[in-house]
């Protein structure tokens, strides 16, 4: 579904994008955050945002989640193919370094190497300002495979300090984000005493507003 391309071509990309994260000002130019040669598919609105989704043409698709203030919140991208590599050969450090190359600023939050879709791939999730993102890479070769980056972040949400401070001792074996209802999230799975939890934090907020054990 995904096609692996230039970590090189995406790292230009990216920058382009974190230029354009600043203003929200009327008219707002969407075209910033996406190539000139990705076309606009559909809008319509999703859990509280409306959803602008573009494809360009290797099938690569962007979509713009923007808030009711006219402000981008969050920009996913798509390379629509899985990663192929049979084994994670990347370490977690040089997994993040793919991530320092677009943003030498950038704070780890948390990484993680999984198998999907018959390939291994590196998820690292970073905070940069009020930028925060996760990167799906290639485990074998660092290619991007999927980024998504969530703009105006401000509260500097650290989630392993939020769990372990309500569950001392806990760790965290999935962490992802996402959005619910116009609140921008954090979605994951936890360890706690032989016991496997599935949490939610609120990412503006810093709160723990879901924690429960997997059924």
């Amino acid at each position: 579904m995904k096609k692996i391309i230039s970590a090189v071509i995406i790292a230009a990309m990216a920058l382009s994008l974190a230029a354009c994260a600043g203003g929200s000002a009327e008219p707002f130019d969407y075209s910033g955050y996406i190539p000139d040669t990705a076309e606009s598919v559909k809008t319509e609105r999703d859990d509280g945002f409306t959803e602008m989704t573009y494809r360009d043409q290797d099938g690569s698709q962007y979509k713009l989640y923007v808030d009711s203030e006219n402000n981008v919140r969050v920009m996913k991208y798509d390379s629509q193919q899985r990663s192929t590599a049979n084994e994670a050969a990347l370490t977690a450090e040089e997994a993040f370094s793919f991530v320092t190359a677009v943003y030498p600023n950038a704070r780890l939050v948390a990484s993680a190497s999984d198998r999907d879709d018959g390939g291994y791939e590196w998820t690292v999730i970073f905070a940069d300002g009020d930028i925060l993102g996760e990167y799906e890479l290639d485990a074998a070769t660092g290619a991007v495979l999927e980024y998504t980056i969530f703009y105006g972040i401000t509260s500097g949400t650290d989630p392993v300090s939020v769990i372990t401070a309500s569950y001392p001792g806990a760790e965290i074996l999935q962490l992802d984000l996402g959005k619910d209802d116009g609140r921008l999230e954090y979605e994951g799975e936890a360890r706690l005493d032989g016991g496997v939890y599935e949490f939610t934090i609120d990412i503006d907020s810093g709160k723990l507003v879901e924690w429960e054990a997997e059924r």
